[in-house]
Order: C-alpha cells, then structure tokens, then sequence
C-alpha cells in the first residue's frame, strides 16, 4: 500500500490508530515545508531540528487522543507557530535575567 496517495484525512485517521507507516508518510510530507517556515522565521538550523523533532514526537506520543479541526497542514504549521512563540518569549525571559544579574552584579561592591 503506498502511503503517499492517502490524503491528510485519512493519514490522520490512520495515526490516530497507532499506524507507523501514516506517520512516516506525515513526517515525509510535512518535514522541508515546517523547516522552511521555521527557519524564515528563527534563522537558526539547529533550533528549528530540535523544534520540529518536538513536534513530530509529540505527534506520534499523543496520537490516540489527537484531535485536529482543521488541516493536517494548519495544525503542524500552527504546532511550529506556537514553539517558536514560546521560545522567543523563553529567550527574552532569559536575557531580561542576565541583564538584570549584569546590573546587580555591577552595583554591588566587592567587600572582601
């Protein structure tokens, strides 16, 4: 059976069951677009293949309670979306705490 002539419905569908052949065929046909979109907006390779690795294992380990209301398409798109929102909130959470450490650091005498 070639997977690559199942529409996303019916790979969804298919997951949902546990198929691991649905998977492949979802992370095949859905890899280089999610990447692409990721780096345009990360411009970082490696933190888009961490991001996407997230999202695909994620995918496979919630696949029985999956549920998608619109496209495959929309939702992995949405997934990428949301992750990077969240780690480019994670990074200016990150640098508003060493700049806020740099500036403590540089008030404070040293009293030894």
């Amino acid at each position: 059976m070639d997977y690559s002539e199942h529409t996303d419905q019916q790979l969804t569908a298919m997951l949902r069951y546990g198929d691991h052949l649905a998977f492949n065929e979802i992370y095949h046909r859905y890899k280089r677009k999610l990447y692409l979109f990721g780096f345009k907006r990360l411009g970082d390779k490696e933190e888009v293949r961490d991001l996407l690795q997230d999202i695909f294992t994620n995918l496979w380990l919630k696949h029985e309670a999956i549920t998608i209301t619109e496209t495959l398409n929309a939702y992995l798109h949405t997934a990428v979306k949301n992750r990077i929102l969240d780690r480019i909130a994670s990074k200016q959470i990150s640098s508003k705490y060493v700049e806020s450490h740099n500036v403590f650091e540089l008030s404070v005498t040293n009293n030894t």
